[in-house]
């Protein structure tokens, strides 16, 4: 389960019965900078650890929908034929 370093101090701050804080990057009520604080010392703490590595590149992934066809099948065969059109098809 994914969650960002805000939606984690607002848990934290549930378990804790403290306010919510709204923003922490921007924040500047003191008990939301440190719970920042505090999550990112133990988000290093986890990497050290684990030998974690830093995120290294961010990729975009264009992914195209499925290409539907038809073809005929042989049983015991890996070959399809009849296709009308393999235009798409990699």
């Amino acid at each position: 389960m994914s969650a960002t370093w805000l939606e984690l101090v607002q848990r934290a701050c549930d378990e804790l019965g403290l306010d919510r804080p709204s923003t922490l990057a921007s924040s500047t009520d003191l008990q939301a900078r440190q719970l920042g604080a505090l999550a990112n010392r133990q988000g290093d703490a986890l990497q050290k650890q684990h030998g974690w590595t830093m995120l290294q590149n961010e990729w975009i992934v264009n992914v195209i929908g499925p290409v539907i066809t038809t073809g005929d099948s042989t049983l015991g065969s890996a070959v399809i034929t009849n296709i009308p059109d393999t235009s798409g098809i990699a």
